[in-house]
């Protein structure tokens, strides 16, 4: 059901609803639309086709995998490995050194490193493990911890290169990293910037409107799927933005990409206009926001989430005028019930309409 933002939250911890509760609720109704997507959801394979792709785990993923928080899930499961992953380079050994002991390291591995070339070479590759084995194939291919060490040390260098703006792109490994990171994130400000920093690099690796997510989610094959991940950084768009105009705006940048690339899947991009619709308010472009929101349920009057976000941005608006606000927000939802939608229930309609309904009673 629908609260009012600035009330108290109805849990009972005396903080504001926005503070509280909100993000949980949120979320439960992006469950929702989400869920309503992807069964409906069919990829349309475009005409280009992707590049090679493989359906093997990429090596970096699973070094990854063996760091000491990520490996005892796979260590119950797996106790054959617990001797292999005593002998494991991981890139958390690796970070820690200067860039000349990674290349002493090197070199005592029989690896004649060149700063030039790997910089050079780097413009070819989109992933520095897959650099480090066109460089050095015989010791990248070892059978020995060579090939290991070879391997993540191209990848920590390629990092320290393009910090140092002698790489003009991040490796698949970094953007990796920075979805990763994100989730690791202490605050909504951090999260967001990594976020964007993955989003920035996949624009500079793949030509994406070329592509449909699933092919795209199939060049990347990353730790996280990224029709998954896109989904929690627009939820996390979201909720981080109710305060902070900022942060909308930074949303809006990044639905309007989405929107624009993957143009031909339309079930997804109505997922993603109905959010969009609601940055532009937190973002205080509430005309844009609301003419969003009317063009889609204009174009889909049977869905109930157009409605549920309609009411949602028109919650937003700016009003001195409770009554008419919540009176304009309760025509919207009995529409829905007048033409009628086919999921009303499991959008909570009847619910939300007796709601507002209340609150209509108490100002009256």
């Amino acid at each position: 059901m629908k609260k009012g933002r600035n009330a108290p939250c109805p849990c009972g911890s005396g903080k504001k609803y926005k503070k509280c509760c909100l993000n949980k609720d949120q979320q439960q109704t992006r469950m929702l639309f989400n869920n309503d997507i992807q069964t409906k959801v069919n990829y349309k394979i475009k005409k280009n086709p992707p590049q090679a792709v493989s359906n093997e785990i990429r090596p970096y993923v699973i070094a990854k995998m063996c760091e000491p928080e990520n490996s005892m899930p796979i260590l119950n499961k797996m106790p054959a490995l617990t001797k292999r992953l005593k002998n494991q380079h991981l890139p958390s050994n690796i970070r820690p050194l200067s860039t000349n002991e990674i290349i002493q390291q090197l070199s005592k591995r029989n690896v004649e490193f060149d700063e030039t070339l790997f910089i050079e070479r780097s413009q070819k590759f989109d992933s520095a493990w897959e650099l480090s084995e066109s460089l050095w194939p015989t010791q990248a291919r070892s059978k020995k911890d060579i090939s290991d060490f070879c391997c993540l040390a191209a990848c920590i260098l390629w990092e320290r290169f393009y910090d140092e703006n002698k790489i003009k792109k991040p490796s698949f490994e970094m953007i990796d990293d920075f979805m990763e990171n994100g989730y690791k994130a202490k605050n909504d400000n951090e999260k967001i910037d990594l976020w964007m920093k993955a989003w920035t690099g996949l624009k500079s690796l793949y030509d994406i409107p070329k592509y449909s997510v699933e092919q795209l989610d199939q060049m990347f094959n990353g730790t996280q799927s990224l029709y998954n991940w896109m989904s929690d950084f627009e939820l996390d768009f979201i909720n981080a933005s109710i305060d902070n105009k900022e942060i909308a705006k930074k949303g809006v940048i990044f639905l309007n990409e989405v929107v624009s690339f993957f143009a031909d899947e339309k079930e997804l991009i109505k997922l993603y206009q109905r959010s969009l619709a609601e940055l532009y308010c937190n973002a205080g472009e509430f005309e844009k926001g609301e003419q969003l929101a009317k063009k889609l349920l204009a174009s889909y009057p049977e869905d109930t989430a157009n409605y549920v976000v309609l009411d949602t941005v028109i919650s937003l608006k700016p009003s001195v005028d409770k009554e008419s606000n919540l009176k304009e927000r309760l025509q919207v939802l009995m529409n829905a019930k007048e033409y009628p939608v086919t999921n009303g229930p499991d959008y909570d309609l009847d619910a939300r309409i007796f709601e507002l309904q209340e609150q209509l009673q108490k100002i009256k």
